[in-house]
């Protein structure tokens, strides 16, 4: 299945429904390559193994919930 799709001004794309009910997951990994990008289903056993797969630079205070969450909301409107 190909499809063109449009990548928006934030680097997103969405994924046709159809193509999602293909997936046995609903989560994914997603890789370039070569000049391709690659998407695919994986399997997580728990929520908690993808805990630390992600790094960001925080300024705020880690016990500060809500700290965090406004740092991290305006990096994402960066």
């Amino acid at each position: 299945m190909k499809k063109v799709i449009k990548v928006d001004d934030k680097g997103k794309i969405e994924l046709p429904a159809e193509w999602i009910k293909h997936l046995n997951s609903p989560f994914v990994e997603i890789e370039v390559q070569d000049g391709k990008i690659i998407i695919e289903a994986v399997e997580v056993e728990d929520i908690s193994d993808l805990l630390g797969s992600v790094e960001v630079d925080l300024k705020s205070d880690r016990s500060d919930w809500e700290a965090v969450k406004r740092e991290l909301l305006l990096k994402t409107k960066k």
